[in-house]
Formats: C-alpha cells, structure tokens, sequence
C-alpha cells in the first residue's frame, strides 16, 4: 500500500468514485490495512469521512450519489468507518448546504434527502444487526 497520507489524498480527490479505483476497492483496502494493524488507518477514514460528506453537500446529485455508493458499500463490508459514515449522512440533510440546495431546486434536493435518509437507515440497520458482509 502506498503511505497513508497519499491514499488519503486520493481518497479525498475522489480517487475511489469508481476511476481509476471504486467504493468497493477502497472498502479492500480499508479492510485490509485494518486487519494488518497497519498505521495510517485513521488518516484514511477521516479522509473518507470529509470527503463522503463534501460530496453530501454539494448540491449535485451525481455526487451525493457517489456519497450514498460509498456509505453502503462500507457497511456492508463491516468497515468501523461505516457508522461514522451513516451520522455524516443524517447531519448533511439537516446542513446548511443542503438547506440552500433545496432552496435553489426543491425538485432535485427534496426527494434526495428522502434517498438519502433511506441509505442511511439502511447502512445502520445492517451495522447494528451485524448482517455486515451479506448481500
């Protein structure tokens, strides 16, 4: 694995939204570096974490989008960063950003905030009744 401040930055850039690497490679190398013990771990969610909530509250839907792939790919591989991802997703639609989106085009942000709800319940009901790894 490259060191761990460059994954973060790749992580950050959007570099696991699905070019060059995706949600489900980056859930790889999570889980792998965790198991390893490997330093650096944290450095990584956090990157995951700022990154999945930028792409929350960017009034884009394609992005919020990539945000909802990522939140559900990580709880279903049972990443510890996945609960953390799941609280992300509950603040953004209460944000700021999100208030002024919905203000610009209640058509788009309003059922969105719905979808995005929904992951998130969904992520944390998988997380809570450990069902994490199944399909």
């Amino acid at each position: 694995m490259d060191p761990p401040d460059i994954v973060a930055a790749r992580i950050r850039a959007g570099g696991f939204d699905g070019s060059p690497e995706t949600p489900a490679s980056l859930a790889r190398l999570l889980a792998d570096a965790a198991r390893a013990h490997e330093s650096g771990v944290t450095a990584l969610e956090d990157a995951l974490c700022a990154h999945v909530g930028a792409l929350l509250r960017s009034g884009d839907s394609r992005l919020v989008g990539l945000a909802l792939t990522h939140i559900d790919v990580q709880a279903r591989a049972g990443a510890p960063v996945g609960l953390t991802l799941v609280r992300e997703a509950y603040a953004s639609v209460e944000s700021a950003e999100w208030s002024a989106w919905a203000a610009r085009e209640a058509d788009t942000a309003t059922p969105l905030r719905e979808e995005v709800l929904l992951v998130a319940d969904q992520a944390a009901r998988r997380i809570a009744s450990g069902t994490c790894g199944a399909g």
